[in-house]
C-alpha cells in the first residue's frame, strides 16, 4: 500500500511540474496565403510586420498586452502594417467590390500550443479605421490544417492602437493557424473599409508539454525497484 502511495504522489507531482501557464505567442513565421493584391511601393506589403513588433510600445506578455500599443499606419520603410490594395470604388466596401479574392495569412509556432484568444492590434491613423479585421476563420492543427472554426468576431480598438482580444470561442491545439480574414469594419462608423489593413497579431495559449523523458525513467526505475521489494 505505501510504495502505491508513493508511486500515486510521484505521478501527481510529475503532472503538476508540467502544467504549463499562459502565454502570448508570438508566430515564428508567418506566409501571405490569400490572392487579394497587396499594396506594394509604399511599404505596406511585407506581412513580416504583423509578427516583428515594428510600431509597438513594447514587447506583448501575458501581463501587461493590454497596455501595448501601436503606431499610426505609415509609408516610411522597413513598414509597421500590412495592407491590401484598394479593388473597388475609393470609399467602397473591400469584401462587395473584391471580385472573390481571399485575405488569408499562414503562421507557424515554434511548438505545439493550446490556444484561447487571437490578440490583434489594428491599422489606424491616429483614429480607428475601417480597414481594420472585423471577422476571421481560423483553419489549424498540429501538422496541418485540417481543423477550422466557425467565424470570429474581432472588433474595434478601445481607443487607436490598443490591443484587441478577441475570444475564439473553445481551446484548440495547433502549432500552425491559416488566418482567414472574411470581413473588415466597413459601415461600422470609422473611415475607410476600401480595403484591409492590419498592425500586428500575437495568441494566448499554453505550451503542451513534452513528455518528461526523465520523469518517466525515474518512475519506471522506481517501479522496478519497489517491484523487486515486494
Amino acid at each position: 500500500m505505501k510504495n502505491t502511495l508513493i508511486l500515486t504522489s510521484m505521478t501527481a507531482a510529475l503532472m503538476s511540474l508540467s502544467s504549463q501557464a499562459a502565454v502570448i505567442i508570438n508566430p515564428t513565421t508567418i506566409t501571405y496565403t490569400g490572392t487579394a493584391a497587396e499594396q506594394t511601393g509604399i511599404n505596406l506589403d511585407d506581412e513580416n510586420n504583423l509578427i516583428n513588433g515594428n510600431g509597438l510600445s513594447g514587447t506583448p506578455t501575458i501581463g501587461d498586452y493590454t497596455t501595448i500599443t501601436h503606431i499610426a499606419a505609415n509609408f516610411d520603410a522597413p513598414g509597421v502594417v500590412w495592407a491590401t490594395t484598394d479593388t473597388g470604388p475609393a470609399g467602397g466596401d473591400f469584401f462587395a467590390d473584391n471580385g472573390g479574392t481571399t485575405v488569408s495569412f499562414e503562421v507557424i509556432f515554434d511548438q505545439a500550443y493550446d490556444i484561447t484568444d487571437l490578440v490583434t492590434w489594428g491599422y489606424h491613423f491616429g483614429a480607428n479605421n475601417a480597414n481594420d479585421i472585423s471577422e476571421v476563420v481560423l483553419d489549424y492543427g498540429v501538422g496541418n490544417f485540417d481543423n477550422s472554426t466557425g467565424a470570429i468576431s474581432v472588433a474595434l480598438a478601445d481607443s487607436p492602437g490598443a490591443a484587441i482580444t478577441s475570444a475564439i470561442g473553445s481551446t484548440i491545439q495547433a502549432d500552425r493557424i491559416r488566418i482567414n480574414v472574411t470581413d473588415n469594419h466597413f459601415g461600422n462608423g470609422p473611415a475607410g473599409g476600401d480595403r484591409v489593413g492590419l498592425a500586428e497579431l500575437r495568441f494566448v495559449g499554453t505550451a503542451v508539454p513534452e513528455p518528461s523523458t526523465t520523469g518517466l525513467i525515474g518512475l519506471a526505475g522506481l517501479a522496478f525497484i519497489l517491484r523487486r521489494r515486494r
